[in-house]
C-alpha cells in the first residue's frame, strides 16, 4: 500500500473536523460542524465551530479529524485522541489510523493487527498480519498469514474465507478480488462471484459500479457490478464516485461522469479534483485562477490570485491558502471569509504537504477513503 508521509506539523491538520451521527462513521454526513483552525501568531491548531467561533481552544501542534466523536492530535510532543469537550485519552496500543471508518479504527500490537470500537475498546484482537479499513458494508479485508486474503465483519466474525491472492474494500456491496494470476473478479458480500476472475484490471469505483483496463491500449472503461459495459475504455482516467460523479481524464483534460457514463461535465480542465459537498476546484490551465465549480460545471466564484482550495469543502465551507502556506481562510460557497487566521513565514516547516498530498490525505479520512486506498495500491502493484 501506497504511504502518504505526514509532516508532524500543524498544517498536518489542516482538514475539515466533524464527529460522526450513529453508524455513519465518518464525518461528511455529520451534523455536528467543526474544522480545524489556527490563531495568528505561533502554529497551533484548534476548532471553530461554523461561525467562525473557536470552540476548542488552539493548543495542538497537528490536529486530525474528528470521527466517532474523537479527533487525534498532538499537544506537547505527545499523540493522542480528544473528544469534543477536548478532553484526552491515550489508548494502549495507539491507533494505526488517524480516524475511524465506520467505528472501527485499527491498531498494531506485537507486530499484528487489530480493531478498536468507538470507545477504544478491543473488538477483533490482534491476530491478523494484515487487516484493511471497516467498508460502509461492515466488511474488512484481513489475511492471517500474508498469503491468502478473506473478509470479517466489524465484530471479528470470518464472512468470506481467506481464498484470495488480494483483496479489496466493499461499497456498495460489492468488492473487487484478486487471484494469483493477477486476474480480476468482483463478489457480493456473501462471496459470491458477479464477475468471474478475468485477466481485465478492475476497480471498484462504488455507486455499484466498476471500471476496467482495456490491457492493449491502457485506457479505462465502466461496467455495472454483473460485468455488463456502460462506457468503453476511452478515459486515462476514470475515479472513484463521490456526490453521484466522477472525475475523468482525456487527452491531458479533466472533465466529470455520471452513474449512466455521460460526460456531464466536458473534459476542458487542466486541473480538477473530486466532488464534495457538491463543488469542487477546478483551473482550465495551469496557470489560471482556481474557480469553484458546481456540479453543472457553473463556475460560483474564483479564488484569489495564488490561492488553492486546500481542503475540500464539507457542511458548507472550504479552506483557502496562499502559495507560501502563511495565510488561511475558511470561505462559503459564495466566495466570502467565514474565518481566517496568519501565520509567519519563518515558523512554517522546511517540508509541508504540498497541495496534492494535502488532498489525498482528505480523500483518505472520509468515508471513500478505502476505495481511494485501493486506488493507491493499484498503482503500486
Amino acid at each position: 500500500m501506497k504511504k502518504i508521509f505526514l509532516f508532524t506539523a500543524a498544517l498536518v491538520g489542516l482538514v475539515l473536523l466533524t464527529a460522526c451521527d450513529g453508524d455513519n462513521g465518518t464525518y461528511l454526513t455529520s451534523k455536528d460542524k467543526r474544522w480545524a483552525a489556527g490563531e495568528d501568531g505561533p502554529i497551533l491548531m484548534g476548532y471553530i465551530d461554523e461561525n467562525g467561533k473557536m470552540v476548542i481552544s488552539a493548543n495542538y501542534s497537528s490536529a486530525w479529524s474528528f470521527s466517532c466523536g474523537w479527533a487525534a492530535v498532538f499537544e506537547g510532543g505527545e499523540k493522542q485522541f480528544i473528544d469534543k469537550d477536548g478532553k484526552s485519552v491515550i489508548p494502549d496500543p495507539f491507533p494505526q489510523d488517524d480516524f475511524f471508518y465506520f467505528n472501527r479504527i485499527r491498531f498494531k500490537e506485537d507486530g499484528m493487527y487489530g480493531m478498536y470500537d468507538e470507545n477504544f475498546k478491543v473488538v477483533i484482537p490482534a491476530d491478523y498480519k494484515s487487516l484493511g479499513e471497516c467498508s460502509e458494508d461492515g466488511l474488512i479485508w484481513f489475511s492471517e498469514d500474508g498469503k491468502e486474503y478473506g473478509y470479517l465483519d466489524k465484530d471479528g466474525k470470518v464472512v468470506i474465507p481467506e481464498q484470495f491472492d488480494l483483496t479489496y474494500n466493499f461499497a456498495d456491496g460489492i468488492a473487487v478480488v484478486k487471484d494469483k494470476n493477477a486476474h480480476y473478479g468482483v463478489i457480493d458480500k456473501k462471496g459470491n462471484f458477479l464477475v468471474d476472475f478475468q485477466k481485465k484490471e478492475l476497480q471498484n469505483l462504488g455507486e455499484g459500479l466498476v471500471s476496467f483496463k482495456n490491457a492493449s491500449t491502457g485506457k479505462w472503461g465502466m461496467m455495472d457490478k454483473n460485468g455488463n459495459e456502460i462506457l468503453n475504455a476511452k478515459y486515462d482516467l476514470i475515479s472513484v464516485f463521490t456526490c453521484g460523479l466522477s472525475e475523468v481524464k482525456k487527452n491531458d483534460k479533466i472533465g466529470f461522469i455520471n452513474t449512466k457514463g455521460e460526460e456531464v461535465i466536458p473534459c476542458r480542465y487542466a486541473l480538477a479534483n473530486n466532488f464534495f459537498d457538491d463543488v469542487t476546484d477546478a483551473r482550465k490551465s495551469m496557470d489560471s485562477r482556481v474557480e469553484i465549480i458546481n456540479k453543472k460545471g457553473e463556475t460560483l466564484f474564483t479564488l484569489k490570485e495564488g490561492e488553492y482550495l486546500w481542503v475540500p469543502f464539507i457542511n458548507g465551507l472550504g479552506l483557502v491558502a496562499n502559495a507560501e502556506y502563511t495565510q488561511f481562510r475558511y470561505v462559503n460557497k459564495k466566495g466570502e471569509t467565514v474565518y481566517k487566521w496568519e501565520w509567519p513565514k519563518s515558523s512554517m516547516p522546511e517540508k509541508r504537504l504540498s497541495p496534492e498530498q494535502q488532498r489525498m490525505q482528505f480523500m483518505l479520512s472520509t468515508e471513500y477513503g478505502p476505495l481511494f486506498r485501493d486506488m493507491m495500491r493499484n498503482k503500486e502493484m
